[in-house]
């Protein structure tokens, strides 16, 4: 069920329990008025079977769960196959790049201490949404990453956002804040130039079929001329397939997150804002960007065949 996206919860299985109970005719102590079995004989279900865990699901959309599908999923490995054997690739010659975006306001609150019944216990944010920065970040097989690139939200170039961002990080501005083919071209310049892909030893890019990844044609040309070959995702298959999404975010946005905690503390009655973003993203780019995170990504998602 829980492969199906239509997981069974705690009260379910105590509900099944009493069904099937009742269905055998088997003797029990299972309460009649609520028609369950108890919380002592749920703990002890979890201890005859620990291979059963109870976990928060990630919420995934219809057209996420349909787009998922393994005609698609097949079309794409089979195109990466192609690749690696016409190129003769390995891990460091195939990159994924994507980007996320960095708000100015926790997204997921650490759990706190408090007193045992309380119930509505709060958490300290510097506003009701806050402002996004979007980070562009790419990596490869083997565990490189290329220095990130953030785009602003503002209409005028400001250095001072810049300050404290990990080296040799390129910061644009645009006023939505958001991704667009003038931008990514910029970014790909930026790729490129760090990683110094030839016509001749070409490189694998896989990343989501944005409009400005995908459908611009100056981004295409430089693709092209500098060795840079695009591979995109099917439609809605990026939580699976995407190596950044699966393995890198998550950590990266719990360590971001942390760091705003701290923030807050220890500068009371201020709040945090799109100037602080640079140190906070640093920190937690600087504990999450690790080899290990970006081999199991890349391992579990689209590369599991060259290790």
């Amino acid at each position: 069920m829980e492969s199906r996206l239509f997981g069974i919860t705690n009260t379910d299985l105590r509900q099944l329990a009493y069904q099937l109970a009742e269905r055998k005719g088997l003797t029990h102590s299972f309460s009649e008025i609520k028609k369950m079995a108890g919380k002592k004989w749920l703990y002890g279900f979890r201890q005859r079977h620990p291979n059963i865990t109870v976990c928060k699901p990630e919420p995934t959309s219809f057209a996420r769960a349909a787009g998922f599908n393994k005609v698609a999923v097949k079309k794409f490995y089979e195109l990466l196959g192609l690749l690696i054997n016409k190129y003769n690739l390995d891990g460091s010659r195939i990159s994924n790049c994507d980007e996320m975006g960095m708000k100015t306001v926790q997204q997921q609150p650490a759990k706190v201490l408090a007193r045992t019944g309380k119930h509505q216990v709060g958490s300290l944010t510097s506003a009701e949404c806050g402002k996004n920065v979007t980070v562009i970040c790419t990596a490869n097989g083997c565990g490189r990453f290329v220095p990130p690139c953030f785009i602003f939200p503002r209409k005028r170039e400001n250095p001072i956002l810049m300050g404290h961002t990990p080296s040799c990080s390129k910061g644009f501005f645009q006023e939505s804040g958001w991704m667009n083919g003038d931008i990514f071209v910029k970014c790909l310049q930026h790729f490129i130039d760090f990683e110094k892909p030839t016509t001749e030893k070409p490189v694998v890019m896989i990343l989501d079929g944005h409009s400005s990844h995908t459908k611009n044609v100056e981004v295409l040309e430089l693709a092209r001329a500098n060795g840079v070959v695009l591979l995109s995702l099917p439609p809605h298959t990026t939580h699976r397939l995407q190596p950044l999404d699966v393995g890198f975010y998550k950590p990266l946005q719990t360590y971001y997150d942390r760091y705003i905690d701290r923030w807050l503390r220890s500068h009371p009655g201020c709040v945090f804002t799109e100037y602080q973003v640079g140190e906070a993203f640093s920190e937690a780019y600087g504990k999450a960007a690790s080899v290990a995170i970006a081999v199991n990504s890349f391992r579990k998602c689209v590369c599991h065949k060259l290790y």
